[in-house]
This record gives C-alpha cells, sequence and structure tokens, in this order.
C-alpha cells in the first residue's frame, strides 16, 4: 500500500497535508447530522457553501491532475432530470409524458383564474431543493475522493458518536427537545410513541442509518489502527477511542429501536467481523479488542431499556405491522402511472400519495417509506431501475477493487445504510446522505484515464456550487418544510390563495381556505368545488366535509348535507378541537347529532369525550344513540354514567354504571363508576361500594388493580370502622409495591399518613 500520502496510487492525497482541506471535510461530513439530523430548510445553502470552499482548497494551487471517481455522472444525471421536473416545459408536454398528474391538477384548478400547470413537478419548491442538494452532494462525492480514506472515515465516526453523546445526555437530563429547544414533531402510524434515546435527529431510524454508517468506519479505523500496530507501535488511546466509540454507537443504535436497522446491523458486520476472526489477516490479533467491546454494549443496551428493543423486532413477525409500515409503498408504487416516462419530480410525495391512499389514517406521508420506490417514482421507472443496476454495480466493482480491509468495511457500512433505505428514506436527509456519499467518494474506484485538469474542475465545480446556492437561497421558502409559513400566511390574510395555489397546486390546506373565503362571500357552488378538492387531497381530515356540508345546506340538500356531516365525524382524531366541538353544538340539536353519527366506535369514543364537558346533553345523546345501536358494544354506557354524576343524579348513575360493569366486568373504570355512584348518594352508600371494589379486586383478569386499590383505601377511610382501618393498613403496601409512573407513585405514598408525617 506504501504511505498514507499515496493510498489511492494516482495522485497524492491532499487530506494528509492541507489543513484546511480536512476542517471542510469535517463540516460537510458533521454539520447536517448536528443540525436537526440537517432537516432544517436553511442548512442546504450553508452545505453548499461548505462543499465549495472544499472544492476551491483541493483543487487551488493543485499539480498534477485530479482524481474523477467512478459514479460522478450520476449526480450529473440526476441534477439535470430532477431539473427538468422543475422548471416549466409546457402544458402539452406535461400532459404527454404525465398524464396523470395532469389529468389531477387540471381537476385541482378547474374554476380558478390561474395558468394551466407546465411542470412535472406540482411542488416546484421542494423539487428546486433537490437540484441544488444533489449538486451539493455531488461536489462532495468529488473532493472525498480526492483525499484519504482515513480522513473521511474519521469524520464519519465523529459525527457517529457525537450523535451518540448527544442521545446520551439528553436521556441522562431527561430532555425531551433536540438540545433542550426543538421538539420534534412526529405522528407515529405504529403506536410506538416516544423514542427510546433522542439525538440530534427527528427520526429514530434517520439516527439508526448515520450509526449503521458510523460502526462501518471505525471497524475500518481499529482494523487499520491494528495493521499499523503490527509494523510498529502507535499510540494505544487511539484504539482505545475508537473501541469506547464503537461501543456508544451500538449501545444507541440498539436504542434506537429501528427494526430495520438491527436486523441489517447483524446480517452485514456479523458474517464480515467472523470472517476476519476466522481467516485473521496480518495485523487483526486483537478481534477481541472489538469483539468483546460489540458483546458487552449489546448486553448493556439490553440492560437499558432491552425489553422496548425486543417489543420492536417482534414486531417484525407481526403481518399488520408491516401493512402499516409499507402502506406509503403501495401507494406510491400506484403513482407510477401517473407520470410513467419522466417521473412525478424530487419532494413531491407529500401531495401525491393521498391521491392514491385508500385509507383514511392520519398520518401524513412526507416521503415514500422505501429509497428505491422512491427512486422509481419520482425519477420514473426508467432511470429510476438504471439508477438502482448501476449503483448495484458500482458496490460490486468498488469491494473487488479495494486493497484492503478498511475500504471493504466502509464499502459494507454503504450497503447497510442502502439496504435499510428499502424500508426506511432516511438518505432524504443530508444528516445521513453527507456522511455516506463522502464515504462513497473516498472509496469509489478511479480508472488511469479518470483524470481531470485541476483547474477545470474548479471552474466547472464553481459554476455548480454557484448556480445551487442561488436556488437554494431562493427556495427557502418554498420548500417541502415551509409548508406551515405557507399555511399562516393565507390564513392570516397575508398570501391570496390564488397566488399560492398557483405555485402549489395540490395543497389541501389551501383549497380550504379558498372554499372559507368563498363561503364569506356566499358563493356556495365555489365552497362544494374547492371543499371536493380537498377532501380529494387530504381524505383523512375534517374541515372538507363540513365545508361540503355547510354548502349542500345552503344549496337546500338536506340528505348530502347529513352525509357530508357524517363523512366529517367518521374522520375526527383526539383531541378533538374545541372550536369544532362548538360548531357542531352550535349546528345541531342533542338529538339531531346522534343521527349522524358514523359506525366507527373510536371516532364516536373521541366525540363523546370532547362533548362530555362543554356539551353534557349532546354527549348524552350521542352515547345513549351507539348504545342503542350496538348493544353488544355499550362503551358509551361509561360516558352516561359520568354525565348522570355530573348532574348529581346517582341513581341514574348507578344504573348506567351496573349494565357497564356487566358487560365489562374486567374493567377497574366499570367497577370504579358503580362505587362512585353509590358515595354520591345521600347518605353515601360507602360500605356498598367497598364491597363492589373489594369483589372486582378479587377478580383475577381485572385491568388496573391499582386505580381499584387507591379507591378502596379512600372508601374505606370514610367507612372509618376499626375493620375497614385494618384492611387499609392491609392494602398499602401491596399498593405502594406496584410499579407506575412517578407522579402516581407519589399520589399513592401521599395515602399513607405515616410516610406523610416523616
Amino acid at each position: 500500500m506504501g504511505g498514507r500520502g499515496a493510498s489511492r496510487g494516482i495522485v497524492p492525497a491532499v487530506g494528509d497535508r492541507v489543513p484546511w482541506a480536512r476542517l471542510l471535510l469535517g463540516l460537510a461530513v458533521v454539520g447536517p447530522a448536528l443540525c436537526i439530523g440537517g432537516a432544517l430548510p436553511w442548512v442546504l445553502p450553508a452545505f453548499v457553501a461548505v462543499n465549495a470552499a472544499l472544492l476551491v482548497r483541493v483543487c487551488w494551487p493543485r499539480t498534477g491532475s485530479s482524481r474523477r471517481p467512478i459514479g460522478l455522472g450520476w449526480f450529473g444525471v440526476a441534477a439535470v432530470i430532477t431539473a427538468l421536473h422543475w422548471i416549466p416545459i409546457g402544458n402539452g408536454v406535461v400532459t404527454t409524458v404525465a398524464p396523470g398528474i395532469a389529468q389531477e391538477v387540471a381537476r385541482a384548478l378547474e374554476g380558478l383564474d390561474v395558468p394551466a400547470w407546465a411542470r412535472l413537478s406540482v411542488l416546484p419548491g421542494a423539487t428546486a431543493m433537490e437540484v441544488s442538494r444533489i449538486a451539493a452532494l455531488g461536489l462532495l462525492f468529488f473532493t472525498a475522493a480526492q483525499m484519504s480514506w482515513r480522513r473521511t472515515a474519521k469524520a464519519v465516526v465523529v459525527v457517529a458518536t457525537v450523535v451518540g453523546l448527544v442521545g446520551v445526555a439528553h436521556r441522562g437530563m431527561g430532555v425531551t427537545a433536540i438540545y433542550g429547544l426543538y421538539t420534534p414533531v412526529e405522528i407515529s402510524a405504529f403506536g410506538e410513541g416516544r423514542v427510546g434515546i433522542l439525538t440530534s435527529f427527528v427520526n429514530p431510524n434517520h439516527q439508526s442509518g448515520l450509526l449503521l454508517l458510523g460502526i462501518g468506519a471505525t471497524l475500518a479505523l481499529l482494523l487499520d489502527t491494528q495493521r499499523h500496530q503490527a509494523r510498529g507501535p502507535l499510540r494505544p488511546e487511539v484504539g482505545f477511542a475508537l473501541v469506547a466509540a464503537l461501543s456508544l454507537q451500538v449501545v444507541v443504535l440498539l436504542l434506537s429501536y429501528s427494526r430495520a436497522a438491527l436486523g441489517i446491523a447483524g446480517l452485514v458486520y456479523g458474517p464480515a467481523l467472523l470472517v476476519v476472526a476466522i481467516r485473521r489477516p496480518p495485523g487483526t490479533r486483537y478481534m477481541r479488542l472489538i469483539l468483546g467491546p460489540v458483546i458487552a454494549s449489546v448486553v448493556v443496551g439490553l440492560l437499558v431499556d432491552g425489553s422496548r428493543a425486543r417489543a420492536q423486532l417482534e414486531t417484525l413477525l407481526d403481518p399488520e405491522s408491516f401493512e402499516r409500515k409499507f402502506r406509503s409503498v403501495r401507494a406510491g408504487l400506484r403513482l407510477i402511472e401517473h407520470s410513467p416516462w419522466l417521473g412525478t419530480g424530487r419532494g413531491t410525495a407529500i401531495d401525491l400519495i393521498p391521491l392514491v391512499r385508500t385509507d383514511l389514517d392520519p398520518v401524513v406521508y412526507t416521503h415514500i417509506e422505501s429509497v428505491p420506490v422512491t427512486l422509481l417514482v419520482e425519477w420514473g421507472p426508467v432511470l429510476g431501475g438504471a439508477m438502482l443496476l448501476s449503483f448495484a454495480g458500482w458496490w460490486v466493482l468498488t469491494m473487488v477493487r479495494a486493497k484492503d480491509m478498511g475500504r471493504r468495511l466502509l464499502a459494507l457500512g454503504i450497503l447497510a445504510v442502502v439496504l435499510q433505505n428499502g424500508f426506511d428514506f432516511n438518505l432524504e436527509y443530508l444528516g445521513v446522505a453527507a456522511p455516506l456519499v463522502a464515504v462513497a467518494g473516498c472509496i469509489a474506484p478511479v480508472s488511469s484515464r479518470s483524470r481531470s485538469e485541476p483547474g477545470r474542475a474548479l471552474v466547472v465545480g464553481i459554476t455548480v456550487a454557484v448556480v445551487a446556492g442561488l436556488i437554494a437561497v431562493l427556495s427557502l421558502g418554498a420548500g417541502r418544510t415551509s409548508l406551515r409559513l405557507q399555511h399562516r400566511a393565507v390564513a392570516s390574510g397575508q398570501l391570496d390563495p390564488a397566488v399560492a395555489v398557483g405555485r402549489r397546486p395540490l395543497d389541501a390546506a389551501v383549497h380550504v381556505q379558498l372554499a372559507r373565503k368563498a363561503a364569506d362571500e356566499g358563493a356556495w357552488e365555489e365552497v362544494e368545488r374547492r371543499a371536493g378538492v380537498a377532501a380529494r387531497l387530504a381524505p383523512s381530515t375534517v374541515d372538507p366535509w363540513l365545508l361540503r356540508g355547510a354548502a349542500a345546506t345552503a344549496l337546500g340538500r338536506a340528505e348530502d348535507a347529513r352525509t357530508a356531516d357524517t363523512e366529517a365525524l367518521g374522520r375526527l382524531r383526539p383531541p378533538v378541537d374545541p372550536e369544532l366541538v362548538g360548531y357542531l353544538v352550535g349546528r345541531y340539536r342533542p338529538d339531531a347529532l346522534a343521527e349522524i353519527l358514523p359506525d366507527d366506535r373510536e371516532r364516536v369514543q373521541a366525540l363523546l369525550d370532547a362533548l362530555l364537558e362543554p356539551a353534557p346533553l349532546h354527549a348524552d345523546a350521542v352515547a345513549e344513540a351507539w348504545v342503542q345501536a350496538h348493544r353488544d358494544d355499550p362503551f358509551t354506557l361509561a360516558y352516561r354514567a359520568e354525565i348522570a354524576l355530573a348532574r348529581t343524579n346517582p341513581a341514574l348513575a348507578l344504573h348506567h354504571a351496573r349494565l357497564y360493569y356487566a358487560a365489562y366486568p374486567a374493567s377497574a373504570r366499570a367497577a370504579s363508576y358503580v362505587a362512585r355512584s353509590l358515595s354520591s348518594f345521600a347518605p353515601p352508600r360507602d360500605a356498598e361500594a367497598c364491597a363492589v371494589l373489594e369483589d372486582a379486586l378479587a377478580y383475577e383478569a381485572l385491568d388496573d388493580p391499582g386505580t381499584l386499590e387507591e379507591q378502596l383505601i379512600l372508601c374505606l377511610r370514610r367507612v372509618g370502622t376499626p375493620q375497614a382501618l385494618e384492611k387499609v393498613e392491609a392494602i398499602l403496601p401491596r399498593l405502594l409495591a406496584r410499579p407506575a409512573p412517578r407522579a402516581v407513585v407519589r399520589r399513592r405514598h401521599q395515602l399513607d399518613p405515616r410516610r406523610v408525617r416523616r
């Protein structure tokens, strides 16, 4: 191999003798991941500027020739095709190459005084940002090829380790916002709740992609360090630091709960380490230095939160989990027919997926949850398929030409991230894409004919950087992540909805604003048209259907109005907006509201939760209507009992509570309502209430015994007899020993007068 300076065999690697180049490379690799994973819009123009500076530092002044890595042409082709999606090419061309998109946009803009749509992309701001992003990544790929792979690997190790440390710090301090400032807004379709460890990424699957790459880079440097130790001693702290970094990355990867990442880590790195251990090439006699800490890290991760990690892995055997996970993938594949030749355009999935979804899940898919499918949809099956095949060929060529195990492990890191993105989309963010592209550039094969003059490379690169930077800056307010700003501007009257819909024709929120504006003007036919468009573009939202109902009422179509309002109630999700509750209560009498209920338990429960306090009469009518229609599922009896208690009618409350308890004998809530009803009589029937609670606690299948034990202690104290107080002393230790959230434990300890005195 020779010395470090000749690591690529064509020209000296400048990374070892130009500190500014190393610094800028590190900033390009590390910066996006630490800036909220690269999700913030302003990160892109900053990323372009850093890569432009890196290009200048690497190519000027420079003698000899620059390496032109195989694969650089991908970025050029991808940028050109994406720019073609972005620029106006004429409505006729769009209709020819993307008939489905042309038809959908024409339907959305029908009746509006806006020009015919002339672009392939229905979200041109986001597509323009993608042009800039692809160009910047191409610059990074080229500059990384001019530098030592060890320098790039070190930068990747640093960023993966720092991200892990951020996660550990957040967890240790109990912080639920990134850096204590930015709270990720993430709707989970899978019931997974908050992530196990919060790093600088908004999504645990994104941080796990970086960690997969970081593990490969750390292993590569560890093996390279051992090879150097075989020739002569190096500082031992280097090896220990790498082992510590590897251990941290493994623990944080485990606590990210990313099912795909955990499986792929074992699939890719497990056999690789096994091969190294068996073959024992020169300089790898210290394999236990790697395997020991890795195994220990897995054990530590399992001890810290192993039950949650195991639960996530068990979902791999759950067909329903896969069905939910790949809902966007199936919908995305149906988009191919909308634009079968050139694709739909980068960054447009958020607007197009609702057109082909068949469910009413409220989750908004900003991306297709599979990068290979994304390529086929957004670049078309021909170009997207060619890109996938060419990557496979590039990776095989890279592995074949790799001259040492370090480069092969980096290539395995790339493979691990790409495989994970078959089930995710973390490569859509610079926090993962930048480190991966840098690693790909530094190990990319280079033929002896693939050389260029540094001056020419500098001129071309700076031109690309200037154009990319301008596009990024001009598109900051129009990208996918800035949509809320546009919505607020439209809602506040600062931006004309007609102007907004001319920029983004399939924005459901803007069509809703147009419908409201038409309603204020009494143009009910236009309200119905705009609300119909919005309902198609956002099928799980309530407002379009309510507007359609109002329009049908104004136009004298009472039955259509009832149907539209039923559809609206069928899309309710907790917590229901109080403004919506006020609208429904003002529009409908209690019995009329009960007549338009959807046949959906979850939606009715959300409505009852919202009506219970501000409109108990409406809630009671809704609960009664459900019981009459679903006698086999009388869950609303609990609400009727609650309403009767609030109206100081204990006899009626007891009637409903007993019916509820008979239907759900394992429900602590049901037994609690019976006891509360008995205690609400005048005088209180606390002895009977205590008997009910004791009988309920004797039921083996009871779902929440701790809550009833608390209630029983209070009830027994009200009874106040010596026998009752003896029972309190017997119940307290059992109650206090039950695991519960901190606030609940504190409340239960307050039931013990001896602990309070201490």
